[in-house]
């Protein structure tokens, strides 16, 4: 993976990491800590 230089470049990299995470939860998988309660 390539180093970003600037802020800018990390900052975007961090939104799209949380999109993708958003994404996910909206998908029905939850994190484990959810899972392990409702086990």
């Amino acid at each position: 993976m390539a180093q970003p230089c600037n802020p800018d470049e990390l900052a975007s990299e961090i939104v799209e990491i949380s999109v993708l995470v958003a994404v996910r939860d909206r998908r029905g998988r939850r994190r484990r800590s959810c899972h392990r309660n409702r086990e």
